[in-house]
């Protein structure tokens, strides 16, 4: 293959998760470790601690709000103080 076709290609000969590169007779064939890692742990995973994790996303979403409000108001305040 040439370098113009590989590079062009390359989304399809390697594989992003792991970094191998495929040939075109394996790559469909191809199972990542990192992959089945991930769907591993997921099946560890219980109900609570799913529930515990989604909240624990919305409260630090939450309080990166109230921060970069809190950061907007004490710029504002500073810049009104210049004028």
């Amino acid at each position: 293959m040439s370098p113009l076709v590989v590079r062009a290609r390359v989304g399809s000969l390697w594989c992003q998760k792991c970094g191998r590169l495929l040939c075109e007779a394996h790559r469909n064939q191809h199972s990542c470790e990192m992959e089945m890692q991930e769907l591993e742990r997921r099946r560890r995973v219980d109900v609570d601690a799913i529930r515990e994790g989604i909240k624990r996303q919305e409260e630090e979403k939450e309080q990166r709000a109230a921060d970069a409000d809190a950061l907007k108001r004490a710029e504002a305040g500073a810049k009104a103080a210049r004028y």
